[in-house]
């Protein structure tokens, strides 16, 4: 008969373990929650995966919380996989150019607005392992969370059949996104397999056949050639305990593996003859040449990064850094797919937090293969392997958090005579300080679910806030009256207001372009472009952010370069006014993205507004005397005296601009370059 004692511990594991199974079925929907149905805001789909995200970490730390209040026990596997997850999470708090400065510290947490990649998100892997742990103590409970993380990804699978049947777009994101869980989700369901023997066999099946949908479905390469590889070593491994073969298995190779995972997509990406013919993997290498940049001019980066959150910033700001030319950009598809995201987990949190951060990420990856339990070994090292090809290429989703953290536990947690054993043990050294290790566990872990909670309805609240300025600007909706309140970002930055206002900007473009075919109403589309405008004047003074800076310059320049758009200017000199405020501030908070005055500095030079044009080029030349930009139109200026003095000396600013590199700003002709080329006098 069991003791009174080992009873209620018993009744408290399988009741903590039952509460969490939902919470855990919440936080494997975000590829649910980004379906039409549940579209959100001004980003549709992404923005309800964040919040639900979010909402279901601070569930899952709540959970945790009450069930180490009651005399609950994480396992020592499971919290030696979850510390790194959480030092990251505060390194990355107060890391960054300015420290725990208390202007940034709401991005840093929360992380982008497209995935949310920020301190929380570290955050939510560390509290996963540890409900991971909790859940899968408990055989049915255990098969119960798998079987509804295999459920959630059900109905995205109809959609794409819909798609296939239909031949129409159902609006998905990017079908690479839901194929992250099809990397976990076998490795989960054979963990358990090999502890619940025919009774897991099903959910092995349903676990291999769904991600094989997933990964079919989706057609992207990396992922595809990523779970190939990783299911080859785990299927490989046990056929490695043959004499011949067990060096295969010593833990040299083991980590050579492993590092050859991690490094081989970034050296690819690094070779120009690998990637010409490839758009994709082009603006990859050209990503990296930026973050490389950013670390030539920024030496303290490899020390404190430039912050959580802050890669869509410096992408913007560091353009210029791939050495690509700016009359070609527009080929750069990174400048129209909006990259928030360095595509190589190495660069990005590189750059998010430096080396110490790097360290603690290498040591978060590498504690599955160093905890996992003998017998599953060769599955952490084909997760290990598959996990580091595919985020070598691609990028950390917000809706994999979960399984993410769960599949690890599944590979650490201890089987149940380990865990007899380790109950039956005497109490260690630690023994007295139990409790008040107890109470910082259930503190810190009431503090990130207050946190979690805090994210998810803050963010909630701003995608609400979005929905009538969404719809006011729709065509479609035709929505009247007086502009929506601009909505307040809780991370108190301008990054989602700066792609609203570089979507609609793209969007009057393309109303007014060929490829329309429709005659635009103009009476709607002079209210909408004053109206961004109105946005752009309001924010442009006080704004931290240099894409919001960089989309409403673009904004400005079409509308006074763009004849098809000349009847929404406002009067030349109040245009002009505002548009010189946004290239000062673009170029204060991206000193290095210069050409940000070429579109100004034409239109005044073509239109004789000598005065601004004299005073931006002394602008750019207090950041840069070179600047060749600068140069260039000094040299227009000059050439316009009809002095043969002032000729010469534009001869001399174009053969100095030459010198600067002019040619990555304007497509010269031959003849201009045989002019004024190096070597000429």
């Amino acid at each position: 008969m069991a003791k009174p004692g080992a009873l209620i511990t018993e009744t408290r594991e399988r009741l903590a373990a039952w509460v969490a199974v939902p919470v855990i079925w919440l936080g494997c929907a975000g590829s649910m929650v980004s379906l039409p149905p549940f579209e959100h805001g001004f980003r549709a789909q992404s923005e309800p995966i964040l919040f639900t995200a979010f909402a279901a970490a601070g569930l899952a730390a709540l959970i945790l919380a009450g069930w180490i209040g009651a005399g609950g026990r994480p396992s020592r596997p499971a919290l030696l996989l979850a510390l790194p997850a959480f030092l990251l999470t505060v390194w990355l708090m107060v890391s960054g150019p300015q420290g725990f400065a208390f202007a940034h510290w709401r991005l840093r947490l929360l992380g982008d607005p497209s995935f949310g990649l920020g301190a929380l998100w570290y955050a939510a892997i560390g509290l996963w392992v540890l409900l991971g742990d909790l859940v899968l103590r408990q055989a049915r409970a255990g098969q119960l969370a798998l079987l509804g993380a295999i459920a959630v990804s059900l109905p995205m699978l109809g959609a794409y059949v819909v798609e296939y049947i239909t031949g129409t777009s159902s609006g998905l994101l990017v079908r690479a996104f839901y194929t992250w869980p099809a990397l976990f989700l076998p490795i989960w369901a054979a963990a358990l397999y090999k502890d619940d023997g025919r009774q897991g066999r099903w959910l092995l099946v349903a676990a291999i056949a769904v991600s094989l949908l997933l990964l079919a479905m989706s057609r992207t390469a990396t992922l595809v050639g990523a779970a190939a590889v990783g299911a080859a070593v785990a299927l490989a491994w046990p056929r490695l305990r043959s004499p011949s073969l067990t060096w295969l298995r010593h833990p040299v190779m083991v980590w050579v593996s492993v590092a050859a995972a991690a490094l081989l997509p970034l050296l690819l990406i690094s070779l120009p003859a690998l990637t010409a013919n490839q758009p994709s993997l082009e603006s990859r290498r050209l990503t990296w040449m930026v973050v490389r940049g950013a670390l030539e001019h920024e030496p303290a980066m490899w020390l404190r990064g430039m912050g959580a959150g802050a890669m869509s910033g410096t992408l913007a700001a560091e353009t210029l850094g791939a050495g690509f030319p700016v009359w070609r950009l527009q080929e750069w598809d990174f400048l129209t797919r909006d990259y928030s995201n360095a595509h190589n987990w190495l660069l990005q949190v590189l750059h998010d937090g430096g080396l110490p951060a790097l360290l603690l990420l290498a040591w978060l990856i590498a504690m599955p293969l160093l905890l996992a339990r003998h017998e599953r070994r060769g599955l952490a090292l084909a997760l290990t392997v598959a996990y580091w090809l595919g985020l070598g290429l691609w990028f950390e989703h917000t809706l994999s958090l979960a399984f993410i953290g769960i599949t690890w536990a599944a590979l650490v947690v201890p089987s149940e005579p380990e865990r007899s054993k380790q109950r039956q043990e005497k109490p260690e050294s630690l023994g007295k300080y139990r409790p008040a290790l107890a109470a910082a566990g259930i503190a810190g872990l009431l503090l990130l679910g207050g946190t979690g909670l805090w994210a998810a309805v803050a963010l909630e609240r701003m995608s609400a806030m979005f929905n009538p300025l969404v719809a006011w600007f729709d065509p479609k909706q035709g929505v009247s009256g007086p502009v929506p309140p601009t909505p307040v970002d809780p991370r108190r930055a301008d990054v989602v207001l700066a792609d609203f206002i570089k979507a609609h900007g793209n969007s009057l473009v393309w109303r007014h372009g060929p490829a329309n075919g429709q005659t635009p109403d103009s009476t709607w589309e002079a209210q909408r472009s004053a109206a961004l405008l109105g946005i752009i004047a309001a924010q442009i003074s006080q704004t931290t952010s240099a894409q919001f800076a960089l989309a409403s310059e673009r904004i400005l320049a079409d509308l006074m370069q763009r004849q098809e758009l000349a009847a929404y200017r406002p009067p030349a000199t109040e245009a002009l006014l505002l548009w010189r405020r946004v290239v000062e501030q673009t170029l204060l908070l991206a000193p290095r993205r210069n050409d940000v005055a070429l579109g100004y500095l034409t239109w005044t030079f073509a239109n004789g507004w000598f005065d601004q044009v004299r005073a931006m080029t002394r602008r750019l030349q207090a950041i840069d005397p070179n600047d060749p930009i600068a140069l260039f139109f000094e040299a227009g200026m000059l050439s316009r005296s009809g002095s043969e003095a002032d000729k010469t000396q534009a001869a001399a600013l174009l053969r100095r601009a030459m010198l600067h590199d002019l040619e990555r700003y304007f497509p010269l002709d031959d003849n201009f370059k045989a002019q004024f080329g190096p070597g000429r006098k």
